[in-house]
């Protein structure tokens, strides 16, 4: 099985663990859309440039107020969550409707596991 595929199956699996997750996205540092699912079509190729520059600004705010090395950022929006984790190679992001809040710590506890696993396959 290629890496994006196996990628995938990973976001695919943790979908299927949180139900409340729409979808997902994962990002290289550098921006590249490495792999993207969801239930719904959006522009994933500009929402990855979108994603790398509120990753890279939350992370000199995290630094400028001494908060140390950036490792998720939680957006509320007035539909919904989307909870962004960082990585050594990658970023992932997952979003969530409006009725997620209780399963917010579940879904950040997933993406730092879910970092881990793909990290390894791009090594």
């Amino acid at each position: 099985m290629a890496a994006r595929e196996q990628i995938l199956a990973i976001l695919r699996e943790i979908m299927k663990i949180i139900p409340a997750i729409e979808g997902m996205i994962v990002v290289s540092n550098t921006g590249e859309l490495i792999a993207a699912e969801g239930i719904e079509r959006i522009p994933y190729e500009p929402t990855a440039e979108a994603i790398i520059k509120i990753y890279e600004h939350s992370s000199t705010v995290s630094e400028k107020l001494k908060r140390g090395e950036l490792r998720e950022i939680t957006i509320r929006g007035t539909n919904g969550y989307i909870v962004i984790a960082g990585g050594r190679n990658v970023i992932l992001v997952a979003y969530a409707g409006a009725d997620a809040l209780s399963q917010i710590g579940l879904i950040s506890l997933n993406l730092r596991s879910a970092i881990e696993r793909i990290s390894a396959l791009q090594r």
